[in-house]
């Protein structure tokens, strides 16, 4: 939660309904799921709302407090809440009406073959600013670090998965996630010079692989008595214990609200006993400005 005192306004981002990968039991929207709230401090009213994703499957709930900064658009001062997701992008929205910055479009976007499950048709896609962290995983980015025999099959397993980008549903045969149920930003990702309009993310950049099946084939994870179907959590680490995705793991990009653009993005650390410009796998560091 992140608090504007002067505007007595509470900024509340929500988790995603359960079950996490599977929404049988839950059809539509599901609202107020995976949205920013601006609540009245006062009376408890709502004052608007955002969600960032309509009837989540992949466990993207808004990990990262919403940023209070104050931005020059047209010449002229606007204050802004800034809302980091798991899945990559930034929404930015004025702090008083809800009305984002810059245009979100409602896209297409890949439907479920699950028994029972009805996807969303659409999802909000934020025109600017760019996103900040991948949100696509290719045969071609398998992690060059792990041992070659282990390549060949990633790369033959891969052949198999349902894999069509972002917003990709779970499947029985497997989905690749990217960037994966972690992050994206995650805890403590993001802090802003908020007089200068920056914003600074760090993002941990790993794909997952999501995968439904039947409670005696699976082992852990959320399973969905409504649908009978389990969904072990699958990181894709390898042997090794290195992620399937080749670097950078994680990245730290700093963001020029005032335009909308990104001024910089470096990898956030290295992974020890690599090249260097690997960034830390699996770090969760929050910035500070």
């Amino acid at each position: 939660m992140t608090v504007d005192e002067e505007r007595g306004l509470a900024f509340i981002p929500t988790g995603t309904a359960r079950y996490d990968f599977y929404g049988g039991n839950r059809h539509g929207e599901n609202l107020f799921a995976n949205s920013l709230l601006a609540l009245d401090a006062r009376t408890g009213k709502r004052r608007w709302h955002f969600q960032t994703i309509h009837h989540d499957l992949r466990d993207y709930d808004l990990a990262a407090a919403p940023k209070l900064l104050t931005i020059v658009r047209d010449g002229k001062p606007v204050d802004v809440v800034a809302q980091a997701t798991k899945h990559g992008f930034l929404f930015v929205f004025d702090r008083d009406t809800g009305a984002p910055i810059w245009p979100v479009e409602e896209r297409a976007v890949p439907q479920s073959d699950v028994p029972g499950e009805r996807s969303w048709p659409t999802q909000p896609f934020p025109t600017a600013p760019p996103p900040f962290a991948r949100q696509s995983f290719t045969a071609a980015e398998i992690n060059r670090f792990l041992p070659e025999e282990e390549q060949v099959k990633l790369r033959a397993r891969f052949q198999g998965f349902r894999n069509e980008g972002l917003f990709t549903p779970p499947s029985f045969q497997g989905t690749i996630q990217m960037p994966g149920s972690s992050g994206g930003a995650n805890w403590g990702s993001a802090a802003v010079n908020p007089r200068e309009g920056t914003l600074f993310i760090v993002s941990k950049e790993l794909p997952a692989l999501l995968k439904l099946g039947t409670p005696a084939a699976g082992q852990g994870g959320n399973e969905a008595p409504a649908g009978g179907y389990t969904s072990p959590f699958d990181f894709l680490l390898m042997s090794n214990n290195m992620s399937a995705i080749g670097p950078p793991w994680s990245q730290l990009t700093a963001y020029d609200l005032n335009r909308g653009t990104i001024k910089w993005q470096v990898p956030n650390g290295d992974a020890a006993g690599l090249v260097a410009g690997t960034g830390a796998q699996g770090t969760r560091g929050s910035p500070l400005s």
